[in-house]
């Protein structure tokens, strides 16, 4: 599907966690994780609680995977998920879960006043560069 479809995906995830976070009236940051060596996780939620990584492909394999496992190692979060287009949900030996792009849009609730949320307050999200 591509870079852009790629970028499109973790864009839209962003928004529905940002969405989630306001109207809930949920208190916790969005971040990212990079090493030097280049391995990233797409989305930290809080203190580390939880990792997840986008992958836009109908297929993932380990390679996908070792950002996300280098992350778990290293922070031990609660959660690791990574949300991808597999058609089936799966648990890889107690390592990253994968989600469904299908089943993740259904788990998160959607407020009936979702276009008429409250800006943020200053210091309230940590940008994403």
């Amino acid at each position: 599907k591509g870079a852009e479809f790629g970028k499109a995906f973790e864009h839209f995830l962003l928004m529905e966690m940002v969405a989630y976070r306001s109207y809930a009236c949920k208190d916790f940051v969005i971040n990212f994780w990079r090493t030097k060596s280049g391995l990233e996780v797409d989305f930290v939620l809080g203190a580390g609680e939880v990792a997840i990584e986008m992958k836009g492909a109908a297929q993932i394999d380990r390679k996908d995977m070792t950002g996300q496992e280098a992350f778990t190692q290293a922070c031990s979060p609660k959660r690791s998920i990574i949300v991808c287009n597999e058609k089936e949900k799966r648990l890889l030996n107690q390592k990253p879960e994968k989600l469904l792009k299908q089943k993740h849009k259904r788990q998160i609730k959607h407020s009936p006043h979702s276009n008429n949320r409250e800006p943020m307050k200053k210091g309230q999200e940590k940008n994403r560069t």
